[in-house]
């Protein structure tokens, strides 16, 4: 497995290699593995030297927690950070990191689509409304509730932009037929906007 010590020695290998004239990585899939904010950081998204090159990167599945998600945030915000797709699915991330995330996602409006599925984030899924850069979001068992959902659908309504998004609701079992309906409204208003449920 992937640890903090093997993406220490990953972020020196893809620096050496771009510095030498080598293709710049666009794609970096970590996922399952035993990362921490500390492999995180040690990727060095934020400072150029592979985050401006990166388009796509998935580190679901592993320990990042809030203070990787900050680290996240942090990269995300950066001028030279180009990534376009993030998986942050399964990671024990809670409402603290995903608000992090979503501020530096609306900030920079460069990632199109972000998966954070199976963390525990509650009614801080409703940050992800304020950012219109995003074309597809996962937020499959997240503790979406019927008045979270309304809340989400009001802020994408009330929005100065068409939004063109797709959202998967899968697996938020205290969503019922509220939640539905506030989402189908969401669907008449913009019509790129489309809710899975299942």
């Amino acid at each position: 497995a992937v640890d903090d010590e093997c993406c220490k020695a990953l972020a020196t290998m893809l620096s050496l290699r771009t510095g030498e004239g080598g293709s710049p990585v666009k794609g970096l899939t970590l996922a399952l593995n035993e990362i921490s904010s500390v492999g995180i950081e040690a990727l060095r998204l934020g400072d150029g030297s592979m985050g401006g090159a990166l388009q796509s990167l998935d580190v679901s599945g592993n320990a990042l927690g809030d203070d990787g998600a900050a680290v996240l945030a942090k990269a995300l915000a950066s001028e030279s950070c180009r990534l376009q797709t993030l998986s942050v699915s399964n990671n024990s991330i809670t409402a603290t990191g995903i608000v992090a995330v979503a501020s530096a996602v609306k900030s920079r409006n460069t990632v199109m689509s972000l998966s954070v599925d199976d963390n525990e984030v509650g009614g801080a899924v409703t940050t992800l409304a304020d950012c219109p850069s995003l074309r597809f979001l996962s937020i499959r068992n997240t503790g979406l509730t019927d008045a979270w959902s309304k809340a989400f659908s009001a802020k994408i309504v009330l929005s100065d932009s068409p939004r063109q998004m797709q959202l998967d609701c899968r697996g938020n079992g205290e969503c019922g037929e509220a939640s539905r309906t506030a989402l189908a409204g969401v669907a008449r208003i913009h019509r790129s906007f489309k809710a899975i449920w299942q």
